[in-house]
């Protein structure tokens, strides 16, 4: 049960806030948001939200997406099986192996420059160099769209 002088405290807030004068928008919000609607209209088809595309669009670039993922699964199957069939397999095993010798060789070198210069500290100093990495795209992010939301008046996400 509510105490009196709350009771009170209610009926009093509310007749002041109801006494209150309306609030008045400013003048420039209308022409504001009017603006941003017909910015959003004249936009080109391609760049709105797919969801306010036309039906005719949605439907064919569904058709245009499923006939190229159906060319590219067609084009890998028969692909394979003609490679694994013919003397073009063994020009392909000698290719790649010849690609994983280049990148075993690197590998090596990678590795046999680590344990010369950087020694036992190379862990450190490669998490080190992340967190350096890491702190300075994430903040240079942060101040480009500060930047940005305060030169062009749009949005920060």
């Amino acid at each position: 049960m509510k105490r009196e002088f709350e009771t009170n405290w209610e009926r009093e807030l509310d007749t002041r806030l109801k006494s209150l004068p309306e609030m008045e928008a400013p003048m420039d919000l209308l022409a504001n948001v009017m603006g941003a609607i017909e910015k959003r209209q004249s936009l080109a088809w391609y760049r709105r939200p797919y969801y306010t595309w036309s039906n005719s669009l949605k439907y064919t670039g569904g058709l245009v997406l499923a006939f190229l993922g159906g060319v590219i699964a067609l084009g890998a199957y028969y692909g394979f099986n003609t490679l694994t069939s013919s003397a073009g397999a063994a020009d392909a095993g000698v290719w790649l192996e010849s690609l994983f010798e280049i990148a075993n060789g690197l590998g090596r070198s990678v590795t046999a420059i680590g344990r010369t210069v950087l020694g036992t500290y190379a862990l450190g100093i490669l998490l080190f160099a992340t967190f350096v990495y890491g702190s300075l795209f994430g903040t240079s992010a942060f101040v480009y769209k500060i930047l940005r939301h305060r030169m062009g008046g749009e949005h920060v996400a």
